[in-house]
């Protein structure tokens, strides 16, 4: 499964790259480890392009801090 996700993610398929972002959060024993850096690499990828998943999961993570440093008036961007 994570191999069609990074292919689709690595042709720009939004979706793929939001759903990249929430592996990369959780990571998956044996398969992905989790890395908030990768996180956010493919959370900002697919907000770039308008998805309001990818803006909103930014949001959340410049509000608490995850992978990046907190920011709350770029949080509330995000989540706008």
């Amino acid at each position: 499964m994570r191999k069609w996700y990074s292919k689709a993610a690595s042709q720009g398929y939004p979706e793929a790259e939001v759903a990249l972002s929430i592996w990369y959060l959780t990571g998956s024993t044996g398969v992905l480890t989790a890395s908030d850096t990768e996180a956010v690499f493919w959370a900002k990828r697919a907000a770039s392009k308008g998805l309001a998943r990818a803006e909103y999961q930014l949001g959340y993570f410049y509000e608490l801090g995850i992978g990046v440093d907190i920011d709350l008036a770029l949080a509330m961007d995000w989540y706008g």
